[in-house]
């Protein structure tokens, strides 16, 4: 991987920075097909949440099963996920952080 640039407000747990996180949540979902609509969707593992997008049930399986906490290296405060630090680091730093998923 590249290296991430030090002026980024990101502080994920793991040593691995998101490699880690990223196969935690591959294990956690599932594609299945829809009767109903007639399509594939995303499922999750661990509930019945589905989504025919996969960002959504990564976003989901993130937020609400494993809680992977992340910080602003700025200034140290602690979010529950990504995206509540990304909107973080926009609105007190002027930060835009790329997409996570």
């Amino acid at each position: 991987g590249g290296m991430m640039d030090p002026a980024m407000p990101i502080a994920a747990a793991g040593a691995d920075g998101n490699k880690g996180l990223e196969l935690l949540i591959e294990e956690k979902l599932d594609q299945k097909f829809d009767a109903l609509s007639g399509r594939c969707v995303w499922q999750c593992k661990d509930c019945q949440y589905n989504s025919k997008f996969k960002g959504n049930i990564k976003k989901h399986i993130s937020r609400m099963h494993l809680r992977e906490e992340v910080s602003c290296t700025l200034c140290h405060e602690s979010f529950a996920c990504y995206d509540y630090l990304k909107r973080h680091a926009a609105i007190k730093h002027k930060l835009l952080l790329p997409n996570q998923f």
